[in-house]
C-alpha cells in the first residue's frame, strides 16, 4: 500500500506497510551509474525500496498484489523482481533508456532467500522531464506512458485510469450550478468544487486523490519550498495508525515518506515517529 509520484524535478513516494523492516538511506557503487535510495541489506547485498541514480533517473518499487504476473526464466533478459529497480538505475540515464530497456524484461519470481520471498511488485521510474509505469502481468511486459505522474498498488494501471474519468468534474474552484441553472444554489463554504473526492486508504481512492492534489498543487521555484510542497503532497495520501486494520489485527501505515531531487540528486526523509525533514546527498 503505497504512493509514488513526480512533482517537477522531484520523485518520491510513501511507504505503506504494517511494519518496518529497517530501511536506511543507502548508496550503492557499480560499473554503471551510483544509486542513492532507501534500502534493506542483507547477506551484503542492498535491497532498495526507491533510489535515484547520478544522473537523475529515479524510481520504486511498489506492492502490486493480485495483478504481478512473473515467468520462469528463459522469457526475454530475466530479471527478479528485487533486482529489477537497482539494474534499472544502475544502467539507465533517463527514462527513456529505462522505457527501451524494460520493453525487453521478463520478471522471474526467484525468491532473494528463505525469509524474503519473492513479492508481488510493479514500478515507477521518472526523470525531471516524464515518469512511466512498468507492469507485467499474465499478457506480459508492459511499459506505459504516466501523464498523471502518479502511481499506486492494484489494480493495474489502464483500470487505474479509467477510474479517473469518474471524478472528471473534480475541481480546485468553486462549482458551477449545472444540476438546476433556473434556480439560485450558491456554494455555502470553500473547497465544494472538489466534492467527491475520495479519502479512503484504497489504492484507486488514494490514485485519483494523489492525481487531484498533484496536478492542482501550486508550483513553487526554490529547492527547500518544492520540497515541502511535495510531503505536503505525501500527506494527502499517507495513512494513520489505525485507520487501516488487517484481518490479523496488524494496522497499515506510512512508515516513511521519501522525496529525491533529480537535479542535485538528494534524498529527503520523513518518518511516521519524525516528522522533521532529514536530507542526505548522494557521495
Amino acid at each position: 500500500m503505497c504512493t509514488a509520484l513526480r512533482y517537477g524535478s522531484l520523485f518520491g513516494r510513501t511507504l505503506d506497510l504494517e511494519y518496518d523492516l529497517g530501511q536506511t538511506p543507502t548508496v550503492m557503487h557499480g560499473d554503471g551509474y551510483d544509486i542513492l535510495g532507501m534500502a534493506i541489506t542483507r547477506n551484503g547485498h542492498s535491497l532498495f525500496f526507491d533510489g535515484v541514480n547520478s544522473r537523475g533517473l529515479a524510481g520504486a518499487a511498489l506492492n502490486f498484489e493480485g495483478c504481478a504476473c512473473y515467468r520462469a526464466l528463459g522469457h526475454g533478459r530475466s530479471i527478479p523482481s528485487y533486482e529489477l529497480l537497482p539494474r534499472t538505475l544502475l544502467c539507465c540515464a533517463t527514462v527513456d533508456e529505462a522505457e527501451e530497456m524494460l520493453k525487453e524484461v521478463n520478471i522471474t519470481n526467484d525468491d532473494f532467500s528463505s525469509e524474503l520471498k519473492s513479492t508481488p511488485l510493479h514500478f515507477a521510474f521518472a526523470d525531471k522531464c516524464r515518469s512511466i509505469a512498468v507492469e507485467q502481468t499474465q499478457s506480459g511486459m508492459t511499459v506505459y506512458k504516466n501523464p498523471t505522474d502518479v502511481l499506486t498498488n492494484s489494480p493495474e494501471f489502464p483500470v487505474q485510469m479509467l477510474n479517473l474519468t469518474n471524478y472528471i468534474s473534480l475541481s480546485a474552484r468553486p462549482p458551477k450550478n449545472t444540476l438546476c441553472p433556473e434556480l439560485e444554489l450558491t456554494p455555502y463554504c470553500r473547497g465544494m468544487g472538489a466534492i467527491g473526492l475520495p479519502g479512503d486508504c484504497s489504492s484507486p481512492s488514494r490514485f485519483v486523490r494523489a492525481a487531484f492534489n498533484l496536478k492542482n498543487a501550486a508550483m513553487v521555484d526554490d529547492a527547500d519550498s518544492a520540497t515541502e510542497q511535495f510531503f505536503h503532497i505525501c500527506d494527502s495520501v499517507s495513512q494513520i495508525k489505525g485507520c487501516n486494520e488487517l484481518d490479523n489485527g496488524m494496522q497499515v501505515y506510512t512508515i516513511y515518506s521519501v522525496c529525491y531531487d533529480l537535479v542535485n540528486i538528494s534524498l529527503s526523509l520523513t518518518a511516521y515517529n519524525d516528522r522533521s525533514i532529514k536530507r542526505h546527498h548522494l557521495k
